[in-house]
């Protein structure tokens, strides 16, 4: 990307806001590691995320591991276990990403929480 790109330097600095944020909206008893909140953080807005823009926002500034995409699949794996009890779910639109769900209290059946694409 060169150098000169006003709207790569536009997405970075989002990026790097986003990345920064403090995250607020999640519950303590949820007791998620740093990674497993910077990574639910990410879904909270309800939409869809690719990998790799959840890459680029949980590992902004820094080196991302070997296999990123891995290491992601096993952070949504981890937040899965963790919050399956309290009702809240990650989805995966296959070929698309993730977005979290929450379950609806009198069916049990996952309901997009203002999901959108």
């Amino acid at each position: 990307m060169p150098k000169y790109d006003l709207e790569y330097w536009r997405n970075r600095a989002l990026l790097a806001e986003a990345a920064l944020a403090p995250v607020t909206n999640v519950p303590k008893e949820w007791e998620l590691s740093g990674k497993e909140l910077e990574l639910v953080s990410v879904l909270l807005d309800g939409k869809t995320h690719q990998f790799g823009e959840i890459i680029d926002r949980i590992y902004f500034n820094q080196d991302a591991p070997g296999d990123p995409n891995g290491a992601i699949k096993v952070f949504v794996y981890r937040i899965r276990r963790k919050l399956r009890r309290f009702g809240v779910e990650v989805k995966n639109v296959w070929g698309q990403g993730y977005y979290l769900t929450q379950r609806s209290e009198a069916h049990g059946e996952a309901k997009p929480k203002e999901h959108t694409q």
